[in-house]
């Protein structure tokens, strides 16, 4: 029951964060994006593991650091793909 709330709130969270990261990287590039935000989950991995726990406070933060993360990826890997071919063949 607390499982699922902690679910929906990350989840809303997610989809309020990603036209933030979106906004981000046309601001500052793709790139620099991509590798902050893969930077910041291979140093984040192990403490967030570490920290998950059974209180509800616990899981809401590993949670909304993990969607934060992955937000970097899913906001800006469309523009990616879409970039990296030509638009004619």
């Amino acid at each position: 029951s607390q499982g699922y709330l902690v679910s929906a709130i990350a989840l809303a969270y997610f989809i309020a964060i990603q036209p933030i990261v979106g906004s981000i990287s046309d601001r500052f590039g793709r790139k620099p994006v991509l590798i902050a935000f893969a930077g910041g989950f291979a140093l984040a991995v192990i403490p967030m593991l570490n920290f998950v726990g059974n209180s509800f406070v616990s899981l809401l933060v590993v949670q909304l650091l993990g969607f934060t993360l992955l937000a970097g990826w899913t906001a800006t890997s469309a523009a990616v793909m879409v970039e990296l071919f030509p638009a004619r063949i």
